[in-house]
């Protein structure tokens, strides 16, 4: 049921991942004054805290509107406010996606289901509008102007697959010019710059890979590896030495290491589920400076399945610059992440694949991050495609030699281009570090890294 409350009373969320421009924000503003409030905002009752329509509030106050409509919810989690305001905001353009098979009553009102027809509408986003609605009610909400609908595809589908009725929101159809104006337009994009980054709990979704098949166990083998990395290694005329970098448990540098003497691995979460180990984190560091001290930098760097858990674009540019860093001039770097294929396909699928109770959509901010709220920590993807790959590359001065991708997951093979400057080493060794720790600690073997670079020789001017 729609609430019409004082829009001063509402409080943004904390957590608000939508970025606008000060002409878009201006555009929205300009939308209200002509077409009202047609798309009610979503808030907790409990603390009026709006789960959805940040920017729509914002403008409203700019536009003199001192009362709007909204949806309100009891007993919700913030995990589920933020698939609500992802929701809200990433599947509500649906672009002649549905129509409406009857003139609509103006205002607001409850129309059957049966009265839409909807054309495409994404099958991750109708299968999540579905468990939040049957989780906390029907509070979604379709605008519609003559018999287009502009709004809430999904929303439509999923009121079809529940048997529900539909909330519209109708615009009369002699203002369907002004509504192509304003609701043909983007009002603003994805960043999770402002939410909170606890990089030490990333490496929780890695995955841990063993070199061995076990009775009775499925093999996670590493393709990075089993592809790339060793046909490499066991094709050179001499052992080459080897750096993991961001080796997690380390099965498979532990594993080169007993026949290869120079191969080593570098994880600074190494987690057994429970805490951290920093004294071997620690331990793996000062292997590294030795090594680089005594024999140089490495001919073969690995670093499987890190970039799709960085959770910043520094911190990406930071562990590409220390694979630059690392590798000899004539050396190679495999490395992989998740492809920006694969999520891409799942947001368009039709249909969703997926028939269990796990979280299969996903949206991407301008870079290609996603964002998940787990057990009361943010959680971050970075997806790839060959494109953008390339450009956070050739910043640290690297190239892909080969690209593969298998629709799900990457992999490349990448070599140098040029050396860093020793303020780019020192910027990028001096991030990756000094990376943060529980309870407000970090690595702070920056220092000693680059001074083992510059007793080497490698940290030019």
């Amino acid at each position: 049921m729609i609430e019409y409350v004082n829009v001063n009373s509402l409080t943004p969320a904390p957590y608000n991942p939508r970025r606008i421009t000060a002409e878009q924000s201006a555009a929205l503003a300009d939308s209200l004054r002509e077409l009202g409030c047609i798309l009610p905002p979503i808030v907790n009752r409990g603390n009026r805290v709006i789960i959805a329509g940040h920017q729509r509030t914002k403008a409203a106050k700019a536009a003199g509107i001192e009362r709007v409509p909204c949806f309100f919810l009891e007993g919700i989690s913030t995990a589920d406010e933020m698939t609500f305001n992802q929701l809200h905001n990433g599947t509500d353009q649906s672009r002649n996606a549905a129509i409406c098979l009857m003139d609509a009553p103006a205002g607001f009102s409850e129309m059957s289901a049966s009265d839409f027809r909807v054309d495409y509408a994404p099958g991750t986003s109708v299968k999540e509008v579905c468990k939040l609605i049957l989780r906390y009610g029907n509070v979604f909400c379709a605008v519609v102007c003559g018999r287009r609908v502009f709004i809430g595809a999904p929303y439509i589908k999923a009121c079809q697959n529940l048997r529900l009725k539909v909330n519209v929101s109708a615009i009369p159809a002699a203002k369907m010019s002004v509504a192509e104006k304003y609701l043909t337009q983007g009002y603003g994009e994805y960043s999770y710059d402002s939410l909170p980054k606890e990089t030490y709990v990333q490496g929780l979704a890695q995955l841990f890979r063993h070199t061995e098949k076990t009775e009775g166990q499925k093999q996670w083998a590493s393709m990075t590896y089993e592809r790339l990395a060793l046909p490499y290694i066991n094709a050179r005329p001499t052992p080459p030495s080897v750096l993991d970098f961001g080796c997690g448990r380390g099965a498979y540098i532990t594993a080169l290491a007993r026949r290869i003497p120079h191969a080593l691995g570098v994880e600074f979460y190494n987690n057994n589920r429970k805490a951290i180990d920093i004294a071997k984190g620690n331990r793996q560091i000062d292997a590294l400076c030795r090594h680089i001290e005594k024999h140089g930098r490495f001919d073969v760097v690995i670093c499987d399945s890190v970039l799709n858990s960085v959770d910043s674009m520094d911190a990406e540019l930071s562990v590409l610059g220390c694979l630059n860093a690392f590798c000899s001039p004539d050396g190679r770097i495999f490395c992989s992440g998740r492809s920006l294929v694969d999520v891409k396909r799942r947001m368009q699928a039709k249909v969703s694949a997926d028939n269990s109770d796990k979280r299969m959509i996903s949206f991407l901010d301008s870079d290609n991050f996603t964002a998940i709220l787990r057990a009361g920590h943010w959680y971050y993807q970075h997806y790839h495609d060959r494109a953008s790959l390339a450009r956070s590359l050739s910043t640290v001065g690297l190239e892909i030699e080969k690209w593969f991708d298998d629709g799900m997951v990457f992999r490349a093979a990448v070599k140098k281009s040029r050396e860093l400057t020793k303020d780019e080493l020192t910027k990028y060794v001096g991030f990756e570090f000094s990376l943060p720790l529980p309870g407000g600690r970090r690595y702070r073997r920056a220092k000693d890294v680059l001074f083992s670079l510059a007793k080497g020789g490698f940290l030019a001017e």
